[in-house]
């Protein structure tokens, strides 16, 4: 009897920190769902934005076109001063135009090495949370295969020791407590 008791007593401990690690991987899970779909959104808006649309592009893009435009308007003064040809005016205007476009295609290309950035980044925090969620499978696998052992462990004990006589003593005093109704065991009461 007693050994049942403390079989009960040690499995009822045993589940209870069960229960209590079973919240936490819960509350850890539902923590890793809300940061995975954060990153997600965020890769989402990230890399699919066009990066001649963001701020660093655009601010970019008006000082080439400044910049182009105020070397045009020296050049066009320097020919008239200098009296060149329509030929060389023409000549000179084709390539600050195509170094202009250049650096265009120049900013542009940032975009791409943006988003590979953006990707690398993505990769790295999203394997970063898988393995998170992978460590949390697996110390719910070993609280559960924790729990196991221990209620067996409890048991086999405690039915060792029963059976080696470890609890008759303690047996025989309860057994005539119950008989001469010293000890009174009250149910309790279960309101709904």
């Amino acid at each position: 009897m007693i050994g049942g008791i403390l079989a009960a007593v040690s499995a009822a401990g045993s589940l209870y920190g069960t229960l209590k690690s079973a919240q936490a991987n819960k509350l850890q899970e539902a923590q890793l769902k809300k940061r995975q779909t954060e990153l997600q959104n965020w890769y989402d808006k990230e890399y699919n934005t066009n990066y001649l649309d963001t701020s660093a592009a655009r601010g970019t893009l008006q000082i080439l076109r400044n910049n182009n435009r105020e070397t045009m308007k020296k050049v066009s003064q320097r020919n008239a001063i200098g009296g060149a040809s329509d030929e060389k005016a023409v000549a000179t205007a084709d390539a600050v135009q195509k170094n202009y476009a250049n650096n265009v295609a120049g900013v542009a290309a940032q975009g791409t090495a943006r988003q590979d950035r953006i990707q690398g980044s993505y990769d790295m925090k999203k394997m970063n949370l898988d393995n998170l969620q992978a460590a949390n499978l697996a110390q719910k696998s070993a609280n559960w295969s924790n729990f196991t052992n221990n209620a067996m462990s409890a048991g086999i004990g405690f039915a060792e020791a029963g059976a080696s006589g470890a609890f008759d003593k303690w047996d025989n005093k309860l057994g005539t407590l119950f008989k001469n109704g010293k000890a009174k065991v009250k149910t309790p009461k279960i309101t709904v």
